[in-house]
């Protein structure tokens, strides 16, 4: 079963970027999708921020 909420960590190590960047790039996307603070950011919406596509991404992440 695959994951369908994306981490800071995840953001971090996809972008080769400190957890600190990575954390203030997911408040930003967060805020796009009007989310509050205690919801998650899902794969697919990271995706379309970025414009990458989901397929992609979901390899590298594995769980």
């Amino acid at each position: 079963m695959s994951r369908i909420f994306i981490k800071t960590n995840d953001i971090a190590t996809l972008e080769g970027i400190s957890i600190k960047r990575a954390s203030e790039i997911m408040r930003i996307i967060c805020d796009c999708f009007q989310k509050e603070k205690t919801h998650k950011l899902l794969i697919a919406e990271y995706c379309q921020y970025r414009g990458i596509p989901e397929n992609i991404i979901s390899k590298q992440i594995k769980s």
